[in-house]
């Protein structure tokens, strides 16, 4: 068989090899000749195939960095879970010590309910003193030179701002004596932890959660 061009560089012209069969024509391109398109097809699947062999890989270690990170958390948490366990323990143990020396003292003051009622008694009698300074300090004022230098017009105008503070602060101090008087209410003659941990500001169920 034997290759003839015809007219220019871009046509190349391959003869029969047998008698009857039509020549085959290569398009060339500045001389070199193109490769087929079924070769282009191959080449452009290998290259497909190559991505996603890379793709499947990088998807794998994600997986696999996913398995580590959640196997570390897991680690943390448990370690975490374990001091807090641990902190419990000894917060309990030391809760308990406090229930126990607190108790011996409460008993010889006359138990827990008598205790109580004097802590309400204190408490009530904190608000009547915020009250009694005021008073006090406001009947100093009153009396003052400073006072008696001003205008009457100006010494009305403190009087009553003076007597509108002191109806609030009345208001205020019945309305904390309520509050007090039902936070003591009901109250039993045992010293409990949950008491305990009452009177610290500390969550009982943060210590005992079951």
């Amino acid at each position: 068989m034997e290759d003839t061009f015809i007219g220019d560089d871009t046509t190349l012209l391959e003869s029969a090899s047998q008698p009857g069969e039509k020549p085959s024509v290569k398009t060339v391109n500045n001389g070199k000749v193109l490769k087929p398109r079924n070769e282009n097809i191959k080449r452009h699947r290998l290259i497909l195939s190559e991505y996603r062999r890379k793709i499947r890989d990088e998807e794998k270690d994600i997986r696999e960095l996913k398995q580590a990170i959640k196997i570390i958390e897991e680690k943390k948490l448990e370690h975490l879970m374990s001091l807090i366990e641990k902190w419990r323990e000894v917060s309990q143990k030391t809760l308990s010590y406090m229930q126990y020396s607190t108790v011996l003292k409460i008993d010889k003051m006359g138990g827990f309910k008598k205790y109580m009622e004097r802590e309400l008694e204190n408490k009530l009698l904190e608000i009547e003193d915020e009250y009694t300074r005021f008073e006090e300090e406001m009947g100093s004022f009153l009396e003052s030179d400073e006072f008696e230098r001003l205008s009457e017009e100006q010494q009305e105008e403190y009087k009553d701002q003076i007597n509108s503070r002191r109806y609030d602060l009345e208001k205020l101090k019945l309305q904390k004596a309520k509050e007090i008087e039902k936070e003591y209410e009901n109250v039993d003659d045992v010293f409990t932890l949950q008491e305990l941990t009452k009177l610290l500001k500390i969550d009982y169920k943060l210590i005992f959660p079951h």
